[in-house]
């Protein structure tokens, strides 16, 4: 027999586990055969057996595992039975198993149908459709969005500030303080305001006001602030706010001047300085 027909045979009509025992067999190792799979494996024993003149060793041991293969005169494997036999045992008991399995599937789906048309299975429970929270009115005319109950506050000061970039918003917790804020030159070297700034003023991370202010300057050097508009966490204007350090500057603040801001019947106080371009805020609540 030829090499490579004795190769086809291993490689047609034994599995693997098959060549394990066919190694074992002839004393030969089948982890020790250079290669991975089993058509490489087979390719490297007939080599390994090739090279000790073991190959009739290697027939022999072929014909006792196969004796139902019909061989001719030549020592070959018939053609007949060559062209019924393509693949190792096993095969057709994996192709059986496959087979069964997706009939038993079928008729499973199938049962399934059938009781769901015949009233048998429950039908899903219907869920209640979702209602939509109403809006409240103070919202409405202040134009707000629907927003939820949670982020009421804080969407309502989202879309207040929605036209200051937010490289010019500020965000002060009370108690703290040199919180910085830079103003570039270029904004500082023309003649008119530079603003505004909005400053989101916040107690235990909660929006309690919102300070809009515009920074007056001459030259490239700031000399004092405007303040703007001052509203609530709600969005509602706040009215008294004044310059509690120098009552006659009414709202005007010039460094580190203190404005006094009334909300829900607590007085807080923010403080603007400036150094250079720097800008620093503090804030805190008047007892």
């Amino acid at each position: 027999m030829q090499l490579a027909e004795l190769r086809q045979v291993l490689s047609d009509y034994f599995s693997e586990e098959e060549i394990r025992t066919l190694c074992f067999d002839l004393s030969i190792d089948y982890d020790d055969l250079p290669a991975t799979g089993k058509a490489n494996k087979v390719r490297e024993l007939v080599k390994y057996l090739e090279r000790r003149d073991r190959i009739p060793d290697l027939e022999s041991a072929v014909r006792r595992q196969r004796p139902n293969i019909p061989w001719d005169d030549t020592g070959e494997p018939s053609t007949a039975f060559a062209s019924s036999q393509t693949k190792p045992r096993g095969h057709s008991t994996r192709v059986r198993n496959l087979k069964w399995g997706l009939a038993l599937a079928a008729i499973v789906v199938f049962g399934v149908i059938i009781a769901a048309s015949s009233g048998w299975l429950p039908t899903p429970r219907q869920l209640p459709p979702a209602v939509t929270p109403p809006v409240s009115s103070s919202s409405s005319q202040r134009g707000t969005p629907a927003p939820s109950a949670a982020n009421l506050e804080r969407t309502c000061i989202d879309v207040y500030l929605s036209d200051i970039p937010l490289a010019k918003q500020i965000s002060i917790e009370v108690g703290e303080s040199a919180r910085d804020l830079t103003i570039p030159a270029a904004e500082r070297s023309g003649s008119k305001p530079i603003g505004p700034l909005a400053i989101r003023l916040t107690q235990l991370g909660q929006p309690i006001g919102v300070v809009k202010l515009l920074v007056l300057h001459q030259g490239d050097a700031i000399s004092s602030f405007a303040v703007g508009a001052v509203v609530d966490g709600q969005c509602d204007p706040v009215t008294g706010h004044r310059n509690i350090g120098r009552p006659g500057a009414g709202t005007t603040l010039e460094d580190w001047d203190a404005l006094g801001i009334p909300i829900a019947g607590n007085t807080y106080v923010l403080r603007p300085g400036w150094q250079g371009d720097h800008i620093e805020f503090s804030l805190r609540e008047l007892q």
